[in-house]
């Protein structure tokens, strides 16, 4: 950049800008165009694909610039703010006529990845996330906010629970000290470092106290540095966002919601299916009945963090009854709220200071259904304390906006066309003057026409003369004295006189006076309009929830969902269970149902085996899925249920998207599966599938068996446990080890045809059926027909055949037990002589009989 001497004013005015927001693109308002200068434009114009060219191109250091219309910023800021980046809009904040030297900007809005509230740059139905993360050690203190619900959320534990926590927040943006030696990946979010003292406890104090009106001794806070800490950071970048209304932060403990890990959320697809990387194919597709926009971020929250409170849940299960047994007033609700606008983003809005006109005909549309929507509620027998407090408030306002506001409102205030007629008789007035000018101009126009006996004579307006009255050259001796010749054409010559000079003037200042009036009175009534917006952000909460125990009660009656009983004890018992989504999809009809009976003790770990395809997959997920509406106070598919609240759960199944960082398969089964015995608990839900697949087969299993042993109790740790494998000698623990049971998936052969009937019964796959899936998937006959020779050989003889079919030595394991191998009779026998059966587990017995047979051989 050239230096600031060298520069234009108004690059001087943007330098100072950019000098104040360093980090952030700056959107500088030039007439009718958002400009972007310096880094900001390269950055920008590869970003935006839209063309990058040069300010003062004659000179040696020309500027890189490029520029978005005024009226398509929100697409373009929307894919800025995607990408990461912070804005600063710099906004002419004066009339370019009426500027003496150079038009006055400052920076009106600064959006930032966590802030964005704009209607063009967030999607409805997705929440957006601020979070701050401050670390000490052993100790963590996150605290994170949505602007759309205004709610503030407090936490602290250690750092393997932050980061879980705060990755199913998925915050857009994190803040957390400059000097941080590491913070976590979360997501996309994008980091945003601020100062050390910003994170100091002792100013959150005076923050919170001062600023959100708390009494002093901050009750229901932690009092720890770390958490204050970061909740003191997040209100002062809030701060000078502009955000002044927010909630009474909530402390938020480990154990009040179901906790996973993010292996689980994405393994059970709960708002984002695995295909598609959307909401198509997850459970939050599949449950979203919602129809206001607040609803449907509210059902994703719930998802991700379950309700593991018991009252709070048979509180939502009730409702769901109540709208149940009421289906007049269940229809005529969604009937109601179909097409509602966003309460939560315009009242966020509003408390931000950036609210348009438009956004008060959204409030006053939103206001006007809320009476009915009380109304609905006490006929079905629920309340909204929310509601009841806000009514007096909600029908006051509903009506002044439905009174003074014209029907279409414009997007910005400086438009004009805000307020109705016949709401100041003042703006009335100059609203005549400059809406009915054309009709004056051509009254005048008509009388000068009489007067002069001019037929031709026309009234014309540009921005150099303004209005002029202009004659041709055939009649210019007809022309009255009191004409003052302004402009002399080749055909034609231009006049104007006292009267239009007067008429203009008073039309070009009426225009300016009205919208100075309109953007006065529009400023007045958001004042006016702020201490309503803490009681309507408690009401759109209700609203919210209110929607989507609605939604679950229409999904409930249309596809035959139970009530299911939430118990304190550890216990699971499904009749008839179906999968939510896959019952749904056509390929998947008729689905067939299958029970689950979990406790923690004679059936606290079911060892599931059977073929590949053959539903054991589909029976872990759908187990842990019902799990999880139980817990947000859905009913369920089933025939009947009865689910005991789980603290932790745990679905392990596949490697996920973890192979893109760079491990193994059977690294990330590993580790997923080292995450589960460190945090499981005996309250604990695990549902794990084919543990020890990604190495050798007498590896697998014995790192299968000992998990197994590990998950049992009262020696481990008891929990309730799916465990799916395709070792068959691991169902030998389901007939010796209490509390330990074998299922499988049945198979039926028929005519030399393979049936999976997907349906759960007792016992144990004698069969893989690996060879009849592989001709399912369209393997080559070839291939097929070779695979059957080479098992048919496998299954005769022990021995290992390589693809000739030639008799192979076997290959050495590694032992679990000293010695090496030396065959004889003597050294089997001497080997046996020493061995004390009641010592060894059942998988040790095994492998020593392997290894004894290969000494003999």
């Amino acid at each position: 950049m050239p230096s600031e001497m060298k520069l234009t004013p108004a690059m001087r005015q943007w330098q100072r800008v950019k000098d104040a927001h360093p980090d952030k693109i700056v959107l500088f308002r030039m007439g009718d165009f958002y400009e972007m200068f310096g880094p900001d434009a390269l950055v920008a114009s590869d970003l935006l694909e839209i063309a990058l060219t040069t300010r003062d191109r004659d000179k040696a250091d020309p500027i890189p610039m490029c520029g978005i219309p005024h009226h398509a910023l929100e697409g373009y800021l929307g894919r800025l703010i995607r990408a990461g980046h912070k804005v600063a809009l710099c906004d002419q904040v004066e009339n370019p006529a009426q500027a003496k030297g150079i038009v006055r900007r400052e920076v009106t809005r600064v959006v930032t990845p966590g802030t964005a509230l704009e209607e063009g740059v967030v999607e409805a139905g997705q929440p957006v996330f601020l979070a701050a993360w401050n670390a000490a050690g052993a100790r963590v203190g996150v605290a994170w906010t949505d602007l759309s619900s205004g709610e503030v959320v407090v936490w602290q534990s250690g750092p393997e629970e932050a980061v879980e926590r705060l990755r199913a927040v998925a915050p857009a943006e994190l803040l957390h000290p400059e000097s941080a030696d590491a913070v976590p990946e979360v997501g996309q979010a994008a980091n945003s470092p601020l100062p050390d003292e910003e994170f100091a406890h002792r100013r959150a104090l005076e923050r919170l106290t001062g600023g959100l009106g708390l009494p002093p001794g901050l009750p229901g806070l932690p009092g720890e540095p770390e958490p204050l800490g970061a909740l003191s950071a997040l209100l002062a970048y809030l701060k000078e966002q502009g955000v002044a209304t927010l909630k009474i932060p909530r402390y938020e403990t480990p154990g009040t919601f179901l906790a996973m890990d993010e292996a689980t959320r994405r393994n059970l697809e709960l708002v984002a299916g695995q295909e598609s990387g959307g909401r198509r194919g997850s459970l939050l597709q599949c449950l979203d009945a919602t129809l206001t926009p607040m609803g449907a971020r509210l059902l994703r929250e719930w998802l991700l963090t379950p309700c593991a409170d018991r009252a709070r849940i048979l509180a939502r299960q009730s409702t769901v009854a109540a709208w149940m047994g009421r289906p007049a007033e269940l229809a005529a609700w969604r009937s109601l709220f179909r097409g509602f606008p966003d309460l939560g983003r315009l009242v966020a809005r509003f408390a931000a200071g950036i609210a348009s006109p438009r956004d008060a005909g959204g409030l006053r549309a939103a206001l006007q259904r809320l009476p009915e929507a009380l109304a609905l509620l006490r006929r079905i027998g629920e309340r909204s304390e929310a509601l009841e407090a806000a009514l007096p408030q909600v029908q006051a306002w509903g009506r002044r906006l439905a009174e003074q506001l014209e029907e279409t409102l414009p997007t910005h205030a400086r438009e004009g066309g805000i307020f109705a007629l016949g709401f100041l008789a003042e703006l009335d007035r100059l609203r005549s003057l400059s809406e009915n000018a054309h009709d004056a101009i051509l009254q005048v126009e008509a009388r000068e026409r009489a007067r002069t006996g001019i037929g031709s004579l026309k009234i014309r307006y540009n921005r150099v003369f303004g209005y002029f009255i202009e004659v041709s050259k055939a009649n210019l001796s007809k022309v009255p004295p009191d004409y003052e010749r302004r402009q002399t054409l080749v055909n034609a010559e231009r006049f104007v006189t006292a009267e239009l000079r007067a008429l203009e003037g008073q039309i070009l200042s009426a225009r300016a006076e009205r919208y100075a009036l309109e953007e006065r009175l529009w400023g007045e009534l958001v004042q006016e309009l702020a201490p309503a917006l803490p009681l309507l952000r408690e009401v759109s909460g209700d609203v919210a929830a209110q929607d989507i125990l609605a939604g679950f009660a229409h999904l409930a009656r249309e596809r035959g969902y139970v009530r299911p009983l939430v118990v304190e004890e550890p216990v699971i018992t499904l009749e008839e269970a179906r999968h939510p989504l896959l019952e749904l999809d056509e390929r998947h009809r008729p689905f067939v149902p299958n029970p689950v009976e979990m406790d923690t003790a004679e059936k606290q770990i079911t060892l599931l085996t059977g073929p590949n395809m053959g539903g054991k997959s589909t029976y872990l997920r759908q187990t842990a899925l019902l799990a999880v509406m139980a817990h947000v106070g859905s009913w369920v598919p089933a025939k009947s249920a009865t689910v005991g609240l789980v603290d932790r759960l745990y679905c392990r199944v596949g490697a996920g998207d973890s192979l893109l960082r760079g491990l193994s398969t059977f690294m990330v089964e590993m580790t997923e599966t080292a995450a589960i015995l460190r945090g499981a608990t005996v309250r604990s839900l695990v549902l794990l599938d084919e543990v020890g697949r990604g190495t050798s087969t007498y590896d697998g299993l014995a790192i299968a068996w000992a998990v197994v042993e590990a998950l049992r109790g009262p020696e481990g740790i008891g929990c309730r446990t799916l465990f799916a494998t395709h070792y068959h000698e691991l169902t030998e623990l389901g007939r010796t080890l209490p509390g330990v049971r074998n299922l499988t998936m049945a198979v039926r052969e028929y005519a030399g045809t393979v049936h999976f009937l997907k349906m759960v019964e007792p016992g144990a796959a004698d069969k893989s059926y690996g060879i009849h899936v592989a001709e399912l998937a369209g393997v080559p006959p070839p291939v097929v027909s070779r695979a059957r020779e080479v098992l048919e050989r496998l299954e005769r003889r022990r021995e290992q055949v390589d693809l000739s079919g030639q008799p192979q030595p076997r290959p050495r394991q590694s032992l679990l037990f000293s010695g090496e191998n030396s065959g004889g009779e003597e050294e089997v026998l001497a080997a046996l002589r020493q061995i004390d059966p009641h010592r060894l587990t059942p998988l040790e017995a095994l492998l020593l009989l392997e290894r004894l047979k290969r000494k003999l051989s």
